[in-house]
């Protein structure tokens, strides 16, 4: 099971996801590298992903169907 310190780990999804307003891209990609078809994401891992895509909703539309089909799709 996945840690959670919420001290530290919300200050760093606040952070991500004010970078992220401006270099989505950027951000999407590294979240994207935690996020594995199989393997439960990390709590803070979903929720940057959740405050990225309010933050940024019509930028991170197009990258959210890599989320989704990541979240389904198990690799063979």
């Amino acid at each position: 099971m996945q840690e959670i310190i919420p001290e530290w780990q919300t200050a760093a999804s606040a952070l991500l996801v004010a970078i992220g307003v401006k270099h989505c891209n950027d951000v999407m990609a590294e979240l994207l590298e935690k996020f594995q078809p199989g393997v439960l994401p990390h709590y803070f891992v979903v929720q940057t992903l959740a405050n990225l895509a309010t933050a940024n909703g019509k930028f991170s539309v197009e990258l959210f169907a890599v989320v989704i089909l990541t979240a389904v799709c198990e690799q063979f």
